[in-house]
């Protein structure tokens, strides 16, 4: 079929029907009947040629080709209701809801402040966050993702990235351990069983990346000299940060953190910590959004509510940042 004989509202009809997968909640959100649904359906298999919609107990599932096309036509018909309404993005009255793909260190880091953020600018804004993974900046790209906020590396097409800050390691322990009774220092550090991470997210969770010898290096510097009792290797190893710091607080173990994790938490009156002795490695954080998205006013605010988010997050609050 020509494109000048196609009927736009057909649009409207794959949207219903991709979002709610049900031929009968795509009717009452239209306002049409079952049998109108069903000939929209069959004039969109003829124009497309695919089946597009198969039904099976219960729901209708999307080939292949919808799923191929349903980014586009979904970014259309939303640019097009922007033109027609004549309006950008109200934050006040939005009900949008912003899919962001991340790692927990930002789960942990940004978002509660992001969230802050959104509550006293958009309170009925709603946001969705997702563990990132090897298709995320393809999502991105399709349309599927709003922002993918992690460890910035490398190029990628059709995005841009936008720094938000660096972040390092220091080494986090119990502010009442007995170990530090007369002061924090490294070499007080070594007598404390330590905590290790298999899978520290900023220097191993980036896409396509699973090694994380920039932290497992720093670690065996730092550890050395720490003698027979505790061995110099790890008394546990533990999946991710948050594991290691309730650790840190539970059972009196010490452990190599992201420093924000340690001083933004509320828990960090509890906590004391140290700088490592040698240089830690830096890891840049930012926030990755589609180049299109500068047509997208909701997705410009976004990104300047987490930069605010970012800015919240520097400083050290109460608990005391050891130099040696």
């Amino acid at each position: 079929m020509h494109f000048r004989q196609f009927d736009l509202n057909l649009l409207r009809v794959f949207e219903a029907l991709f979002e709610e997968r049900n031929a009968t909640l795509a009717g009452r959100r239209l306002g049409l009947s079952p049998s109108a649904v069903s000939h929209a359906t069959a004039r969109l298999r003829e124009a497309v040629g695919d089946p597009l919609f198969v039904r099976v107990p219960g729901k209708m599932v999307p080939t292949q080709r919808a799923l191929e096309i349903a980014p586009a036509i979904l970014d259309i018909l939303r640019q097009l209701q922007d033109v027609l309404e004549n309006r950008g993005f109200v934050a006040a009255e939005s009900t949008r809801e912003f899919v962001v793909a991340t790692v927990p260190y930002v789960s942990l880091v940004i978002v509660p402040p992001l969230l802050r953020v959104l509550r006293a600018h958009a309170p009925h804004v709603r946001l969705r966050t997702v563990h990132l993974s090897d298709h995320s900046m393809r999502d991105l790209q399709n349309g599927d993702l709003d922002a993918v906020l992690v460890r910035t590396r490398g190029q990628h097409d059709a995005v841009e990235c936008h720094v938000l800050f660096e972040e390092t390691l220091a080494w986090v322990v119990r502010a009442d351990h007995p170990a530090i009774r007369d002061g924090l220092t490294h070499e007080r550090l070594r007598t404390i069983p330590f905590a290790r991470i298999s899978s520290p997210d900023l220097w191993t969770q980036q896409m396509g990346e699973r090694t994380g010898s920039a932290y497992v290096d720093l670690i065996h510097s730092e550890r050395q000299g720490c003698g027979p009792e505790p061995a110099c290797d790890p008394a546990v190893v533990v999946p991710d940060s948050l594991s290691a710091l309730m650790l840190v607080l539970e059972s009196g173990f010490t452990a190599l953190l992201p420093r924000r994790i340690a001083t933004r938490s509320l828990l960090a009156p509890q906590l004391r910590t140290l700088e490592t002795a040698a240089q830690s490695p830096a890891a840049q954080i930012g926030a990755y959004v589609a180049t299109r998205s500068k047509t997208d006013p909701g997705v410009e605010w976004l990104l300047a509510r987490v930069h605010e988010a970012a800015e919240m997050t520097d400083g050290v609050l109460a608990s005391e940042l050891v130099a040696v």
